[in-house]
């Protein structure tokens, strides 16, 4: 069996161990792979826009009679609220487009300096609550009055959580630094190419578009299992779960494979990348179209796996739900293994977004980048869980800054439609809050991608461009000369 070291020699060549990599220069051509999944996809497909076409054409079958009842009243009693509502959600949505160039570009500049202030603070605000709660309990309630214990638990899980996230800084703190450089990395490419961030907010309307498609073509769904018996509505209803949820991660694993192969053409041919205007560069729509062709097998494939426990954890949910209050034992078993399907689901969809980077580099089948996920775990699982543990808190607190940026716009929706002020706030922090983080859900798919790409093939970024590569040695190396 062939074991790959990852100390690897400077090299040139597309091949490296066993793997042909489809990007760059004299690439090997991209092949099909996992083609029952795409087309088990595309039966599902079918069967949902069909359903959706007979319920809109059938008169027969109008939405339930509560719904559209409650739906007018609603309308009618709060238009204003739902106008001011929609105004500012769309007035922060546009709005938070250029703050997402703003945040991207400070990312690029200061990526260090955000990790470090964001980790230091979240220390802070820990290890600050949890004075607070002791200092409320010992001396504001008092050992005999309400909520003492509570307050005393919640302060010792405060410091706990303070003192693991000082260990856990100290430990990666030499990663750290090659952390903050692939990110630097990625936030510039991505801010220099408003075609590759437009791709997710197609996604995200392609995703919306699913959503109402397979709405509709679930009411008419209800009315033909209305025959079936209770046994066979269960299994109906649990594949019809798997069917919604895996609409969703088709979309989303088709985005990290588009992403990841533009950023995988910057590292290993950043030529081809520089070709055409910046809104409209063939490797962008290029990634984006073989991503739904030649690689949309592995993307359907991925999203099965992930479609299927997440439609198990939905069914456990509303089944611990419909139990009632006085079989508790049930409830707490079903509760601890409802929390044990969603550590597996998490797991499984982190290692699953490393798995599309394999895809995207090499053209390889989704077992196969399963498999090599696996042995990168292997030698470079804490550089992964570096990766991650210091890139995603980054882009929350971008998110969380644009829903700030959102409520501005929520004040001026405000001032057009008289409403309650909470109404145009929200609306404009939800709006802000998913707008930018749309946006910065590929610098996490891009930052993946480096780090794969540098632990795989390290020559090309020491023959290209030597100085970026000196300085992403300076911290904790992932590829040791």
């Amino acid at each position: 069996m062939r074991r790959r070291s990852r100390k690897l020699p400077i090299l040139e060549g597309p091949s490296i161990m066993g793997l042909e990599r489809i990007i760059g220069n004299s690439s090997a051509k991209p092949g099909f792979h996992d083609v029952l999944f795409s087309a088990l996809f595309t039966l599902h497909f079918v069967l949902v826009l069909t359903l959706a076409c007979r319920w809109a054409a059938d008169p027969e079958h109008p939405l339930p009679s509560w719904l559209t009842t409650y739906a007018k009243e609603q309308a009618k009693e709060n238009q204003q609220e739902f106008g001011s509502l929609a105004l500012a959600a769309l007035l922060a949505a546009s709005g938070g487009l250029p703050f997402l160039f703003v945040y991207l570009k400070f990312m690029e500049w200061f990526a260090f300096i955000m990790i470090s202030l964001i980790f230091v603070g979240a220390i802070v605000g820990t290890a600050g609550g949890s004075a607070y709660c002791f200092y409320h309990a010992l001396h504001v309630i008092g050992s005999s009055g309400d909520y003492y214990s509570q307050t005393l638990v919640l302060a010792f899980v405060l410091l706990l959580c303070s003192l693991l996230s000082v260990i856990y800084f100290m430990c990666m703190w030499r990663r750290l630094e090659t952390v903050a450089h692939i990110l630097s990395a990625v936030s510039g490419v991505l801010s220099g190419l408003p075609g590759a961030l437009s791709l997710s907010y197609v996604t995200a309307a392609l995703s919306l578009g699913w959503m109402l498609l397979w709405t509709m073509s679930l009411v008419e769904f209800n009315y033909i299992a209305e025959t079936a018996g209770t046994g066979e509505k269960i299994l109906l209803n649990f594949w019809w779960l798997v069917t919604f949820f895996w609409g969703a991660a088709v979309l989303d694993g088709v985005l990290q494979i588009a992403i990841a192969t533009i950023i995988a053409t910057w590292y290993f041919d950043e030529q081809y990348l520089e070709r055409g205007v910046p809104c409209c560069k063939p490797a962008v729509w290029g990634a984006f179209g073989r991503a739904f062709t030649m690689q949309f097998g592995q993307a359907c494939f991925g999203g099965l796996v992930l479609s299927v426990l997440r439609a198990i954890i939905s069914m456990l949910t509303k089944l611990q739900q419909s139990i009632g209050d006085g079989n508790v034992v049930a409830k707490v078993v079903l509760c601890c293994v409802t929390c044990c399907v969603k550590c597996v689901e998490s797991c499984l969809s982190w290692l699953t977004a490393y798995a599309y980077v394999y895809v995207a580099i090499y053209g390889v089948s989704f077992i196969k980048a399963g498999s090599e996920v696996l042995t990168l775990l292997s030698n470079k699982g804490l550089d992964m869980v570096a990766t991650s543990a210091f890139v995603e808190p980054v882009l929350f607190v971008g998110a969380l800054l644009g829903g700030a940026v959102g409520i501005l716009w929520g004040e001026i929706a405000r001032q057009s439609i008289n409403a309650p002020a909470w109404i145009p706030y929200s609306g404009g922090f939800v709006g802000g809050f998913i707008s930018v983080g749309v946006g910065l859900s590929l610098v996490s798919s891009g930052t993946k991608t480096l780090l794969v790409a540098y632990a795989e093939e390290p020559g090309v970024m020491r023959s290209k461009k030597p100085e970026l590569a000196n300085k992403w040695a300076e911290g904790n190396r992932l590829v040791k000369p």
